[in-house]
């Protein structure tokens, strides 16, 4: 699966992909993080029922993984 622009899965420090068919999962959907999210079309900032711990997505600083101090 191919992640949309619109999608902010991303850039989330949550995200992790499982496999080489491109099942993505998070902290917050370990069996795979639902299409409607994965594609923009719904937001992850609050708790869904469908889950089952209180993660919703958080911006991944990537200028400070990669900027050395």
């Amino acid at each position: 699966m191919t992640l949309f622009p619109q999608s902010v899965c991303g850039r989330c420090r949550n995200l992790k992909q499982k496999d080489v068919m491109a099942t993505f999962t998070c902290k917050a959907f370990p069996k795979g993080i639902p299409s409607e999210i994965l594609v923009g079309k719904v937001k992850h900032d609050k708790k869904r029922d469908d889950q089952k711990n209180d993660v919703v997505f958080e911006e991944y600083d990537f200028e400070k993984h990669f900027t050395k101090e």
